[in-house]
């Protein structure tokens, strides 16, 4: 990401997350935008479904993991440890708080503020690597170098794919006005992309307007 989006998501990231996910008062932009945010909490509820069958006694990194509230979802499904990493230190840090509240033991879980697919930091070991919300950040460069550097064999993203929609439109008006780029891929340009990283190749899983980019076998039977 780059530093306008860094900054965008620090100060925001919170004020964010309780607006789809809790609905609380927001900004007058913020009120209208979630309208079209319903599908948010169905695409994280989606998400846990499709990884439960998957994760028991796993490791499970979730990037761009906010204040943990998928990394939560993903023990309590049965994940052996959560590892969750955000570029936002006031998500980090309530994410600690709110797993220190409900007493999970320390070792289940590990928060990191860190800048993916840009700083050539190391990231932790996994089974699995998720993230919701979170390549539609990156553009083509630093998508690769997020992807190479995973250490995890497998991978899910929500897939921000190009279409022609009002809700697509009202998110495109909605990164201008806040002045926080975004990005978006064909199925053939992020095949292509994916093939130029250690990766190779991926798939795509779809229900509904709800779409992720994933290299799970399990997940296309």
């Amino acid at each position: 990401m780059d530093s306008q989006q860094s900054k965008f998501w620090d100060k925001e990231i919170l004020n964010w997350e309780e607006g789809v996910y809790e609905k609380k008062s927001q900004s007058l932009l913020e009120k209208i935008a979630n309208k079209f945010r319903g599908v948010l909490v169905e695409r994280l509820e989606l998400t846990v479904d499709l990884l439960t069958p998957l994760i028991k006694d796993k490791v499970v990194m979730d990037l761009g993991c906010a204040s943990g509230l998928l990394c939560y979802q993903l023990l309590e499904r049965g994940a052996k440890k959560v590892i969750g990493i955000d570029l936002a230190q006031s998500a980090i840090t309530k994410a600690n708080a709110s797993f220190q509240s409900r007493q999970i033991d320390p070792v289940r879980y590990q928060f990191l503020c860190q800048e993916v697919g840009q700083a050539d930091q190391p990231l932790p070991s996994a089974d699995f690597v998720v993230g919701i919300g979170f390549i539609d950040y990156l553009d083509a460069q630093a998508m690769k170098k997020m992807l190479n550097s995973l250490t995890a064999p497998y991978f899910l993203f929500s897939f921000p794919e190009k279409v022609l929609s009002l809700r697509e439109i009202a998110h495109i008006i909605y990164r201008r006005l806040t002045r926080c780029p975004s990005y978006k891929y064909s199925q053939e340009e992020f095949k292509q992309l994916v093939a130029e990283t250690k990766f190779k190749d991926c798939y795509f899983w779809q229900k509904g307007i709800i779409r992720f980019v994933h290299n799970i076998p399990e997940l296309n039977k």
